[in-house]
């Protein structure tokens, strides 16, 4: 089976400040990849090279065969690439509704002068837009709130929202930055059974994450970064086990990596 994801010897400085160093791996179709690593790993920078908010320093990043390293936001998404951010990037003056529709315009079928003078190509295309975003809002358990400003919303439902906002352009490859930070018990087993199920629709699920239970238990493969480098990989049984990676961990004041 081919790589939908190749990382090959990706690096990334800042100045004198290395934080990505000679990475690489590759993602499977319809796989839940995990990355992971202590605070400052440089997991958060990967994501970011991985979806054109930062060019690479050296390396290819390849995509369905194409090499897409340094490519613009916009034409990453376009390819069915979504992913959400660690601290979201929501409107919160917006309703949540409004906030997800901002997610079809990568995806739009009309364009700028379609909108201003209100076309009815354009009209059905928001009328569209809008039913998706409300069938993805009743998913993810929000549709009572659709019309709610988001700033009025807990913490986990504006994570939600998000990740909402980032399957509206049904991207083959999701990348998320951190689902769970925030989120309680309860709402990080939804998290898990919800991204099971987006696994099974084939939508395949790169995650970074510090919650090691959801890790574990969702995870097919994991790469371990830290400070810039990967250290590991392997699946979840190898990962608990690895030296290195309990080296990290327990150097960042963690007493185990298994949950």
């Amino acid at each position: 089976m081919s790589s939908l994801l190749a990382v090959e010897g990706v690096s990334k400085r800042f100045g004198g400040v290395r934080a990505l160093t000679d990475v690489s791996f590759s993602v499977e179709p319809g796989q839940i990849f995990a990355i992971i690593g202590p605070n400052g790993a440089g997991k958060s920078t990967m994501l970011n090279v991985l979806t054109g908010l930062l060019r690479p320093t050296a390396g290819r990043i390849v995509h369905e065969e194409d090499d897409i390293a340094g490519w613009p936001s916009h034409r990453i998404i376009a390819r069915g690439i979504g992913r959400t951010f660690q601290s979201g990037r929501l409107f919160l003056r917006l309703s949540a509704l409004e906030n997800v529709m901002v997610g079809g315009n990568a995806v739009a079928k009309t364009g700028l002068l379609s909108a201003l003078f209100s076309t009815p190509g354009f009209r059905a295309d928001e009328a569209e837009l809008r039913a998706r975003s409300l069938d993805l809002l009743a998913r993810l358990g929000l549709v009572d709130v659709a019309d709610t400003n988001v700033g009025s919303l807990s913490y986990g439902q504006r994570r939600h929202v998000e990740l909402a906002r980032a399957l509206l352009s049904t991207p083959k490859l999701l990348l998320l930055d951190e689902p769970a930070a925030g989120l309680n018990s309860g709402e990080v087993e939804d998290l898990i059974q919800l991204l099971s199920s987006l696994r099974s629709e084939g939508i395949t699920i790169v995650v970074i994450e510090h919650h090691m239970g959801l890790i574990m238990r969702l995870a097919d493969r994991i790469v371990v970064l830290n400070f810039g480098k990967k250290i590991a990989e392997g699946e979840p049984a190898e990962i608990q086990r690895h030296p290195a990676v309990l080296e990290a961990y327990l150097g960042h004041g963690y007493r185990h990596v298994e949950v």
